[in-house]
């Protein structure tokens, strides 16, 4: 029920590359409480703008998370966690850059759906701190009418290359969704290899972005 209420906010998370969309300015990049709400800001203002293209092609959503969410998310920090350090270090580089590709479109596939719900919540930014130089933690609550807050914490992580600040993690009341990922992938990996599970990835991403109708969403 959380994720189903909230995920639609997980979307720009950890969630890959080829933005076309205009890049936020350095400024913003250099602080991860600026860059979150400046994300959250314009992804939400596009999906309110293009509501009629979206309902009439819903596929759009994955051009959204594409260009508004990918750019500021470490999905390559992401899925190398998933994989785990004793896969990785027996993977070959073209492995992991294949399974890096794999998961990227398997997150904007799975978000670009989480989309399908949102209907105007209100994400309320609450104060936040620096765990360390390199690691902070965006706290926010959803607001919707008739229902209880709903805590959200972004985890952010500074790249060491550039010195911006990356999403790599979305924990909605002590669920964190790397943690699930991993749950769900790195057994596999380790019964089936790298390359199994990349298929598998693969197959996936070919899913088809829905709305479902009021029926369905009462199920």
């Amino acid at each position: 029920m959380i994720f189903k209420l909230t995920s639609f906010l997980s979307a720009w998370l950890l969630l890959v590359t080829a933005a076309v969309a205009e890049p936020l300015p350095t400024e913003l990049r250099d602080d991860p409480f600026k860059l979150a709400q400046a994300v959250s800001k314009r992804t939400f203002g596009r999906i309110n703008t293009e509501q009629e293209q979206l309902l009439a092609q819903p596929e759009l959503l994955k051009e959204i998370v594409r260009e508004e969410l990918i750019p500021y998310a470490d999905y390559r920090f992401a899925a190398y966690k998933v994989i785990g350090q004793s896969e990785l270090k027996k993977s070959s580089k073209e492995q992991r850059d294949r399974f890096v590709e794999a998961f990227k479109e398997n997150l904007i596939v799975t978000y670009a759906q989480l989309f399908t719900e949102y209907n105007g919540q209100k994400v309320a930014f609450l104060p936040g701190a620096l765990s360390d130089e390199n690691y902070a933690t965006v706290k926010t609550l959803i607001q919707e009418p008739g229902r209880p807050d709903i805590s959200v914490d972004f985890k952010m992580r500074r790249n060491k290359k550039t010195g911006q600040w990356l999403a790599y993690d979305m924990v909605a009341e002590n669920l964190s969704m790397l943690s699930q990922k991993e749950a769900e992938l790195r057994g596999l990996i380790r019964q089936q290899g790298l390359d199994a599970v990349t298929d598998l990835l693969i197959e996936k991403n070919q899913t088809k972005i829905e709305f479902q109708s009021e029926s369905e969403e009462a199920k």
